[in-house]
């Protein structure tokens, strides 16, 4: 579906189509007409996913998807993934350290320190003792300081 033209004679009708589509199928709709350089993080995310669903992936490979957007942002981005995930069968394979965003998009973890120190389900990782496995004691004895949310 990618282009096999030059940029200068334009996009056909169905490439325009499938980006409409995809721009609303991740809530970026309204941002069609805007320029890239003015969207903020969550912003920039959302439309970076509808123009990687154009080529319609088995499998998404994201490198920590939510880092330096806010709060509201990141939650939005993880909705999205699920709805994408749930709605067309897309697998997500993802990198992340943000336990809060891991446990909202992921299904099920594996955690790697040189080695696998973990694998099971996403809530696992509100456990202080997988915590500890998987980031070692400190991370442990922090998320006894800290409650689960």
């Amino acid at each position: 579906m990618m282009r096999r033209r030059p940029v200068f004679l334009g996009r056909s009708p169905s490439f325009n189509d499938a980006i409409r589509k995809n721009l609303a199928m991740t809530g970026a709709d309204h941002l069609a007409n805007r320029l890239i350089g003015g969207l903020s993080g969550g912003e920039l995310r959302r439309v970076l996913l509808a123009q990687a669903l154009v080529l319609e992936p088995e499998v998404l490979l994201l490198d920590e998807p939510a880092s330096n957007i806010d709060e509201i942002g990141a939650r939005a981005f993880a909705d999205t993934l699920r709805r994408l995930r749930d709605e067309t069968g897309v697998a997500v394979l993802m990198v992340g350290h943000d336990i809060e965003t891991i446990v909202r998009i992921a299904d099920r973890v594996t955690g790697l320190n040189r080695h696998v120190t973990h694998t099971g389900p996403a809530e696992s990782l509100r456990d202080a003792a997988v915590l500890g496995r998987v980031f070692g004691a400190q991370a442990a004895e922090f998320s006894r300081s800290e409650p689960a949310r």
